[in-house]
């Protein structure tokens, strides 16, 4: 009994000092003060030191502009994380709209600049990240078969702090009447 008792003790001391450890010393938890300094702070940079891609998907009878976008570290296909609320909104609002009308389908061009390496399975890193937003848009519920993917080299695209901020375009299409029959006649 005694011994189990030495194990209580310990996991309860364990317990106590991991929570005030977490409070003294977590350098994110007690900041969302700071965090939202931080983001509105990265926003005016975006806007005025490089060049930025908002979210933007539009046709004639549909119009999604969004203040953000996928954003990605220089020579890296993967977007960073987290994606803010106004994406994550403008990715369902897409998904809707994509969802109501099986007739359209998205364009995702992926950007790169001449300088970046591409360490990625992909012919160019303007395709890696264009796949990359794909695979979220897949996730997020969009039809694979309604999202096409390319990449272009982009001469002004320049990271700010080894961010490119938006190097993704969207642009709404038909898509071809073969692709869109999925029964037969």
């Amino acid at each position: 009994m005694k011994k189990q008792s030495s194990y209580l003790l310990g996991i309860l001391v364990t317990i106590v000092v991991g929570t005030v450890l977490y409070i003294n010393y977590c350098s994110t938890c007690a900041a969302p003060e700071n965090s939202k300094v931080v983001e509105a702070q990265t926003d005016q940079l975006k806007k005025t030191q490089s060049p930025f891609h908002p979210f933007s998907v539009n046709d004639d009878s549909y119009m999604l502009d969004i203040e953000d976008n996928f954003s990605f570290n220089s020579s890296e296909p993967s977007f960073m994380m987290p994606l803010s609320d106004q994406l994550k909104k403008g990715v369902e609002d897409l998904k809707n709209y994509l969802g109501s009308h099986p007739d359209k389908m998205v364009q995702v061009t992926g950007l790169y600049a001449k300088g970046e390496t591409n360490n990625s399975d992909f012919v160019n890193l303007g395709v890696a990240r264009a796949n990359s937003v794909k695979n979220h848009l897949v996730m997020n519920g969009i039809s694979v078969d309604q999202i096409q993917t390319d990449g272009k080299l982009d001469g002004k695209l320049k990271p700010l702090d080894n961010v490119l901020f938006g190097p993704i375009f969207f642009q709404l299409s038909e898509r071809d009447p073969i692709e869109n029959d999925s029964e037969p006649n």
